[in-house]
């Protein structure tokens, strides 16, 4: 099962698999007691090939940095004295039921180590491949000539009948399936089977009540920050309507100012024009006494020479 898994990911034929051992093998009856268990198999194929398989349920928000952990620990697997050259293939296979990589909607994802401009291969000793259940409906030709679709569904499945409908179209699946039933028959592990099962729902709820809770503070967040830039928007149009009001102000104080000093400096033009012509009227009264002062003492000589002829 094992095998076919890792050849219908890979993209190899089964036949190319003449061997399969599991490096890391698990107890389930004490790995399903564990909240922390998830489903991660070590094996070597050929002898040759190191493939580490991994299903994941739940997003724990680590997933590229965790498949890069298992996938380098894996890598590093020279013994001392041994030649560079020597070092065993190693790929990590994930299957989720989640996006793990913000962005790609792919159903199956192959990552390689290649130069990013015209994406020379550096190494295919290494490598990553995902199934993302989620996007089983974005399934390609290749993807189905590899039986990829079928592993997907049977993961998927709820019904035994499901899996018998899987079986019939395929010996693999049949065999994988066949492999399940035997597991399934010893009903205190079908018990702690659905206990993990409960557990993993219970967990994805609250994984959607934190998704929720998060996106209704990221609402609340930028409903906050809304109404910060309105109310930094008012202020600012306060502040202009303000600065507009004080230069509005200035200006009319200038004007007031500008009149007053025309209205002082006519004042005064006025009390100037007043003085001259109280000047030029005090001349013409000392004029006009002068010519009085002439007048009498022109009377005067008058009334003395009638007064000559008189004697």
């Amino acid at each position: 099962m094992l095998a076919a898994l890792s050849a219908s990911m890979m993209a190899w034929d089964r036949s190319d698999i003449a061997s399969a051992s599991i490096e890391n093998p698990i107890e389930l009856r004490q790995a399903f007691d564990s909240k922390e268990f998830i489903l991660d198999v070590k094996v070597l194929l050929n002898s040759r090939v190191t493939v580490n398989l991994e299903m994941q349920v739940m997003n724990l928000g680590n997933w590229p940095d965790r498949s890069l952990s298992y996938l380098c620990r894996s890598y590093d697997n020279l013994n001392r004295g041994d030649d560079y050259k020597e070092v065993k293939p190693v790929y990590q296979i994930g299957i989720t039921d989640f996006s793990p990589i913000k962005g790609n909607d792919r159903f199956f994802s192959r990552y390689m180590f290649q130069e990013t401009e015209d994406h020379h291969l550096y190494s295919e000793k290494i490598g990553l491949f995902v199934l993302n259940l989620q996007k089983i409906d974005q399934i390609t030709d290749e993807d189905k000539r590899y039986n990829r679709d079928l592993w997907a569904k049977m993961f998927k499945a709820k019904t035994w009948e499901d899996l018998k409908m899987l079986a019939e179209k395929s010996e693999v699946i049949d065999e994988a399936v066949g492999q399940i039933y035997k597991i399934t028959r010893d009903e205190m592990l079908r018990q702690k089977m659905e206990a993990r099962e409960e557990y993993y729902r219970i967990e994805r709820t609250n994984q959607r009540l934190m998704e929720e809770k998060d996106k209704a503070l990221m609402e609340a967040r930028e409903e906050y920050n809304r109404i910060e830039r309105t109310n930094q928007r008012l202020m600012e149009e306060k502040d202009k309507a303000l600065m507009e009001a004080r230069e509005e102000y200035n200006r009319i104080e200038r004007t007031n100012q500008r009149l007053m000093e025309e209205k002082d400096r006519a004042l005064m033009e006025k009390d100037e024009a007043l003085e001259e012509k109280d000047k030029a009227l005090k001349e013409k009264d000392k004029a006009l006494k002068e010519k009085d002062e002439a007048l009498k003492e022109k009377d005067r000589e008058i009334a003395e020479l009638r007064s000559r002829l008189t004697r």
